[in-house]
């Protein structure tokens, strides 16, 4: 300074006593005349405070730096006013594709589409008013021209004495593709879901409707779920007040299983028959959350399977009629033999046994036809208290010849069991298809068919086992399936079927709570155990029939008109009648014994269903037209449960089923009159 002549600015670190102190001196010369530095003067200042102050702003400013260069989200900073760019992060560069000095060339404009561009500027404005603001799912134009998405955090920043605004950009672009994908899926298959044309409905654990598609809204348009809706009041007509014991939903969000049933409803004014399929939907928890239903209209496909099922059981009879044949040939050969007898002997004793025979006999033949026609009818009969071996016993009757020309040994093994209220005809289909399906698998050789009948503790087993081909392994596990056989086409067999047999079998079985167990050897024959529960199927409470109500017959003498086409059923119903003191006016047709009714007065109308000149039904309605006391029995042939209904519906007391006893008949008449 002394050689200078100049001012000198002096910032020093300073150690004194141990202690370190920061300084600033300025020093100034003292010039004489000549220009000469003859002294110096400093003033010296301690700054440690400032000092400490500035380094811990540097280290902030360090910190922040490394933030703001490693930040995995872009950081943009921006003027409030003029919308340019200051300041960007690597982050930001990397994910818009262009360097820092290019995006501080740009504004807002530059990297925003126009449609958000308006959006973006009020944004802006409310942060230059201090507002902090999220923004989601936001566009931004890549240098390359592609499209990103991102969300932004901004916020209003003091640098440098200057109000910016700071962004924080979040990549959403994977995410916002998940979900446009997530979104066009769930379109896609809602698509399907409601084109699909079964139904699909969602059931809330509280088994309220959540979703229907478009086919559940078409079968239920009243069910409005944007309300509680609740599925076994929406689903029943009328509305249930308590959910179905037999809901597969309902099992399906008890147990989280799959469960299946088949049944029918009111869909608006059309009944139909449905399969249902539930299946969970479970949390990651594995709690069920809801229960998706699938619900198929399966009307159709089962009006065709009950044709098919006419169609095997008739087939089932035509394959017996040869058995048939030979046994009413028996019955016949039997009734003209003691019919002759009768005419031609004089001893009293033996005409009674020969009438004995022939009453005998005529029960017989009754019982085959009963069997077949129950067998062989499309609606279900009426349930009685029967031993399962009567059943049996009547198919045996009728396919014992069948048997015997296929060279089938019968062995049966009949022990006492305890009686059932069930349908003999059901059961009578069951065991035909089980002694056919045993004939089927001995064939052309024969072979040995042992049929079994025992109780079991609370189970009656009847057990059909045969020496024949045994059931291949592949179909083994299947054999109760629809269509699954080893015969006919289907089967690559010359042996006809078409694979319904058991089939059937299985659902009748099933249907009485029982079972079907198989054991099966390829070339070692086959053994059926059918296992019936027998509390399962005995009610506490069993419907007498007419035929037990009442033995006591009346005291009343009556007059009676009967009316039937056929001659010898009149003469001899007239004569048994007028021997129990009734006075009994006949007709061979319906018009004319119309017009005996409307001249006379009667206690009582015996009439036919099918009269040649007018129909049965028409008959009983016009006598109650003429009189609505009338008392009327039905006398018919007919094994339908429709027609029975249709002459009750007209004013028929009750309906006999041809051919009955005299006995039943009296004890008809007395329930009637008295």
């Amino acid at each position: 300074m002394f050689e200078t002549g100049q001012s000198k600015f002096i910032e020093e670190r300073i150690c004194l006593g141990g202690k370190e102190f920061y300084s600033s001196s300025t020093l100034n010369p003292i010039k004489d005349d000549t220009g000469n530095v003859v002294a110096v003067t400093g003033i010296v200042r301690d700054i440690t405070e400032r000092k400490k102050a500035e380094e811990a702003l540097r280290e902030s400013e360090e910190r922040y730096r490394v933030i703001f260069e490693s930040s995995a989200e872009g950081i943009l900073v921006a003027d409030i006013e003029t919308k340019e760019f200051k300041y960007a992060n690597p982050a930001l560069c990397r994910m818009l594709g262009y360097t820092e000095d290019e995006l501080k060339q740009m504004s807002v404009a530059d990297i925003h589409s126009k449609e958000e561009l308006e959006y973006v500027i009020s944004e802006f404005e409310a942060q230059s008013k201090g507002e902090k603001t999220l923004t989601q799912d936001i566009p931004c134009l890549r240098k390359d021209g592609a499209i990103i998405y991102a969300d932004i955090n901004t916020t209003k920043v003091i640098l440098d004495g200057r109000e910016y605004n700071a962004g924080f950009f979040k990549d959403v672009t994977e995410r916002k593709r998940a979900e446009e994908a997530l979104r066009e899926s769930e379109q896609r298959y809602r698509g399907v879901v409601d084109n699909i044309g079964i139904g699909v409905s969602l059931i809330s654990p509280n088994l309220e409707i959540l979703f229907l598609n478009k086919q559940m809204k078409k079968w239920f348009p009243n069910v409005d779920i944007s309300k509680e809706a609740i599925c076994y009041r929406a689903f029943n007509s009328p509305p249930r007040e308590e959910a179905c014991s037999y809901c597969p939903t309902n099992k399906t969000l008890q147990d989280g299983q799959i469960h299946e049933s088949i049944t029918d409803t009111l869909a608006g004014e059309k009944v139909i028959n449905y399969r249902v399929i539930s299946s969970p939907i479970k949390d990651l928890q594995e709690n069920v959350i809801a229960a998706i239903e699938m619900v198929e209209d399966i009307t159709e496909m089962k009006r065709l399977q009950e044709q098919l099922i006419q169609t095997e059981k008739l087939a089932a009879v035509g394959t017996l009629a040869y058995g048939i044949a030979h046994e009413f040939n028996n019955i016949l050969a039997g009734m003209m033999a003691n019919a002759e007898l009768g005419l031609i002997t004089k001893d009293s004793n033996q005409i009674k046994e020969c009438l004995e025979i022939i009453v005998e006999s005529s029960q017989r033949a009754s019982s085959i036809t009963n069997n077949l026609l129950a067998f062989a009818r499309q609606k279900e009969a009426r349930k009685e208290l029967i031993d399962l071996t009567e059943p049996l016993k009547s198919v045996l009757s009728i396919t014992r010849r069948e048997l015997e020309k296929h060279n089938v040994e019968l062995i049966e093994k009949f022990k006492s069991i305890p009686k059932i209220y069930c349908d003999p005809g059901q059961f009578s289909e069951v065991f035909l298809n089980m002694i056919a399906n045993a004939r089927d698998a001995m064939h052309p050789k024969g072979g040995t068919l042992t049929i079994q009948v025992e109780s079991s503790g609370d189970c009656i087993r009847i057990i059909f086992k045969d020496t024949g081909c045994g059931i291949p392994e592949e179909i083994k596990g299947r054999i109760f399936e629809p269509f699954v056989t080893t015969k006919g086409a289907l089967g690559k067999s010359e042996i006809p079927g078409t694979g319904l047999g058991l089939f059937l079998t299985y659902g009748i079985i099933d249907g009485y709570k029982g079972k079907i167990e198989v054991e099966t050897k390829v070339g070692k024959g086959a053994k059926f155990s059918i296992i019936i529960p027998i509390s399962e199927n005995q009610p506490r409470e069993l419907l007498l029939d007419t035929r037990i109500e009442s033995s006591k017959e009346t005291d009343k003498k009556l007059k009676i008109l009967l009316v039937d086409d056929e001659k010898a059923i009149t003469l001899g119903l007239k004569k048994f009648l007028e021997s129990k003191g009734h006075k009994v006016s006949t007709s061979l047709r319906a018009k004319e014994g119309l017009e005996i009714f409307r001249k006379g007065r009667f206690d009582l109308v015996l009439s036919d269903i099918t009269i040649p000149d007018m129909d049965g039904i028409e008959l009983i309605k016009k006598v109650k037209e003429k009189n609505q006391q009338a008392k009327i029995i039905v006398i018919t042939g007919h094994l339908q449960k429709e027609k029975e209904e249709k002459a009750r519906e007209a004013g028929a007391d009750e309906v006999l089923i041809k051919p009955f006893k005299n006995e039943l008949l009296q004890q008809t008449i007395s329930k009637v009159v008295d």
